[in-house]
């Protein structure tokens, strides 16, 4: 793909945000106010407690330009799929709990930009550049999973946009809604994957917890108890996929990283889901995963990959670049946990900044380690 189609496609991507492209409104109700105030109230915490990780974290997720692109999108020069738009989500929580208003409509942005490309029916479709290898055309369970990240992470956010009453009016009120509508739009569009979401992710608990959130949250979003119920088959999967040793099963043993990502997603999960045993459960199955991934590591703050099934000496790539592991996610699971779990020792709180520090102090070293 030549520069210039490039960059036409990063102003094609500007243009759609900026107007009403996507799909007819969609009827959707009121959000779930409930839903929406333990997502602030949680991240109020979690801000207070953790302040500068909550602003590193969040800043990768911060577009630098009107396109709104991040991540790959932004390193590709346009829109190529939504799931790499998500952080958008995570990072407009971190700056409406920092209340930094200057920052909210920068982070709303690349929730447009994640929505630029989506087609009458809710679908968000994915791709990449020429250039870069699949190594397989994906499939459709693979985009709709891809979609689900996303999702997940940008209906948290609006949800909880949409109970800070001071800040969400820094937002006009008609691109709040378009943005609602469209996000509802694709939710419902995914619920008529859950076969082969359901399918595809059944050996990856992570994947099977973005699946929730995406349900969860959207419904929430929506009012739309018919998505919100779809979200209960993953939360259970995920949560029989927790071994005895308390590790979560990714495709046949454990995994520093993939562990710390499902405990980062699922207790955005707990904290929209409602109080039922559903709820109960899966907080005693994440407050478990816990005191695993807690145990992994050091007291220099080195988290510990030997015997990793996906990542790092796992050996699996991704667009043709082997998987490490991201502290951030470590970072978060830790930081989230220990604010959100009543029973959670002081420990996860001192591991969680401990990798902070290491994180911090080595930028440029290699996350996988093995004592």
């Amino acid at each position: 793909m030549s520069r210039l189609h490039v960059a036409l496609l990063g102003l094609a991507v500007a243009a759609a945000c900026a107007s009403d492209a996507g799909p007819a409104p969609t009827d959707v109700g009121p959000p779930d106010a409930a839903a929406g105030l333990r997502v602030v109230q949680a991240d109020r915490a979690l801000y207070a407690a953790f302040p500068t990780e909550v602003q590193l974290l969040s800043q990768p997720g911060l577009p630098t330009d009107a396109s709104g692109l991040i991540g790959r999108n932004r390193s590709w020069g346009a829109m190529y799929a939504a799931r790499f738009q998500m952080g958008t989500g995570s990072a407009l929580r971190g700056v409406l709990a920092a209340g930094r208003a200057d920052d909210i409509a920068r982070a709303f942005r690349g929730i447009e930009a994640g929505l630029a490309t989506i087609e009458p029916s809710g679908r968000l479709p994915a791709t990449v550049p020429v250039s870069v290898s699949m190594g397989a055309t994906p499939s459709e369970a693979d985009v709709a999973s891809g979609a689900a990240f996303f999702l997940g992470d940008a209906c948290t956010a609006v949800l909880a946009l949409e109970q800070t009453v001071t800040t969400g009016a820094a937002i006009e009120a008609a691109r709040r809604r378009r943005v609602r509508e469209q996000l509802v739009s694709a939710a419902r569009w995914l619920r008529t994957t859950s076969a082969a979401l359901a399918a595809a992710d059944a050996r990856a608990p992570n994947r099977l917890l973005f699946d929730a959130r995406a349900f969860e949250a959207c419904g929430a979003l929506a009012g739309d108890q018919v998505l919100r119920d779809e979200s209960r088959w993953f939360v259970s999967a995920a949560i029989a996929s927790l071994r005895a040793d308390d590790a979560f099963d990714e495709g046949g043993g454990w995994d520093t990283n993939y562990q710390a990502v499902a405990i980062d997603i699922g207790l955005d999960v707990l904290t929209v889901l409602p109080a039922t045993s559903a709820r109960d459960s899966l907080a005693s199955t994440l407050s478990r995963a816990t005191r695993w991934l807690t145990a992994r590591v050091g007291p220099d703050g080195r988290v510990n990959s030997a015997g990793n099934r996906r990542t790092c000496a796992g050996g699996e790539s991704f667009l043709g670049e082997p998987k490490r592991l991201s502290l951030s996610s470590v970072i978060a699971a830790l930081a989230k946990s220990s604010v959100t779990d009543g029973t959670a020792p002081v420990d996860v709180a001192a591991a969680a900044r401990r990798v902070s520090s290491w994180a911090q102090a080595q930028p440029t070293a290699d996350p996988c380690f093995e004592w």
